[in-house]
């Protein structure tokens, strides 16, 4: 989601529009040339952050997975067609029993 963004001066004429939209959702508040400011609720804020740190992981597992996978090919570790890629997974199946 989108962060609502508001000029500094909303939070000394508008406080309770910043403070009712920072209940559900994120708001940005700026300052001019001295920078930008993150408000929401201690929850939201968390949930953000946790839901960034779980999309890095999954990014970051992607990446390996390419990786193995493009490393496979180099070796010659491949299978084509899928009549040959169901046979492998039924050995495969078979073999551990």
């Amino acid at each position: 989601m989108i962060p609502r963004i508001y000029p500094s001066t909303t939070l000394k004429t508008d406080y309770k529009a910043v403070k009712d939209a920072t209940q559900d959702e994120l708001a940005i508040v700026t300052d001019g040339s001295r920078g930008n400011y993150l408000f929401g609720a201690e929850s939201r804020i968390e949930d953000e952050m946790a839901y960034a740190a779980w999309e890095q992981a999954n990014a970051e597992r992607i990446a390996e997975g390419i990786e193995r996978g493009r490393a496979g090919i180099a070796r010659g570790e491949y299978i084509e067609g899928a009549d040959a890629a169901i046979a492998w997974a039924e050995e495969k199946r078979l073999s551990r029993g």
